[in-house]
């Protein structure tokens, strides 16, 4: 069956691969342009550019995949389905509509929950221990198009967003060609998603990323693995912003008499900070302009005194 792929992150990547493992004819693979990123503004290829030109695909970066002149491109490459797996732009109807078999999207939810950008952060952030994978046919409204096949994958208790998107990404591959497969038989159930089960999951802002000491210890704990290893919750000390990266609840609640939120609990070898209900030990973090150090290296290398504490901006 021929096909265009259309995906960026590395999110992406395992299904490219296993697609081309499994005989499927890919005709092209559509990617996001090459954008300036990290400190330096580096021009850097998408993942998935760069897997695909290793396997000598065709590779295409439209600046807006829905123009005319694209639409005529891919036409003539004669796809019979799209796949997309974290392109990154939404297709209209035009393009949608090319394929003879459709186009199939691969989700990192159990859709209708967290439909959106950041299905994965999110679904952290919020506390479910249950996640999961869908593929189904797209139309015209994002992520609302009928589920084909589902598969249900567990959150663990301090998994962070990181984690668990390698994990989804490759049993995610595995249940896209699964997908493929029926769609070549011709003959496959389908079904349609509840509208009234919505839950949204919109890009992360910056505001979603600040610390609340004053929240429970488990809702500071989720958020910062939900954002870990990107784009990171963070907080402020002596001014100067804090990215959190990775903490652990207490194994029991401490008999510390709990300060006020933010307070940093000293003496201590570990980087034990005051929540709302409670404390939470900071494991992994790294202060503006500095690398990524441990919790018990900030308390020895910032020589915290008492009274000392997070703040919000």
């Amino acid at each position: 069956m021929r096909l265009c792929f259309f995906g960026t992150p590395e999110f992406a990547v395992p299904s490219l691969v296993k697609l081309y493992e499994a005989g499927f004819d890919i005709a092209c693979v559509v990617t996001a342009k090459e954008r300036p990123k990290g400190r330096g503004l580096k021009v850097l290829p998408s993942p998935v550019k760069v897997k695909a030109q290793e396997l000598g695909l065709l590779v295409f970066e439209p600046e807006n995949p829905n123009r005319q002149e694209f639409y005529e491109l891919l036409a003539k490459l004669n796809p019979e389905v799209g796949v997309l797996v974290a392109y990154g732009y939404i297709i209209k109807p035009l393009l949608l509509n090319l394929p003879k078999k459709g186009f199939i999207n691969l989700h990192p939810s159990l859709l209708p929950r967290y439909r959106g950008a950041a299905p994965i952060n999110w679904a952290i952030i919020n506390g479910e221990t249950q996640t999961g994978l869908v593929t189904f046919l797209m139309n015209e409204k994002v992520d609302a198009g009928k589920i084909i096949l589902q598969k249900v994958v567990e959150i663990f208790p301090d998994e962070t967003a990181g984690e668990l998107t390698k994990r989804l990404a490759i049993l995610g591959a595995e249940l896209l060609i699964e997908t493929l497969k029926l769609i070549e038989q011709g003959d496959y159930p389908t079904f349609t998603q509840n509208d009234q089960a919505v839950i949204f999951a919109p890009k992360i802002k910056d505001s979603d990323r600040i610390i609340d000491w004053a929240k429970s210890n488990q809702e500071i704990h989720n958020l910062i693995r939900g954002l870990s290893p990107t784009p990171a919750a963070y907080t402020y000390f002596r001014g100067k912003r804090v990215e959190i990266y990775r903490s652990s609840l207490p194994d029991c609640l401490s008999p510390i008499r709990v300060k006020q939120p933010g307070a940093i609990i000293v003496p201590n070898k570990d980087l034990i900070v005051a929540t709302g209900n409670g404390l939470l030990n900071i494991t992994q973090l790294k202060i503006e302009g500095k690398k990524l150090i441990t919790g018990r290296d900030f308390i020895n290398g910032q020589r915290v005194k008492s009274g000392e504490s997070f703040t919000s901006p």
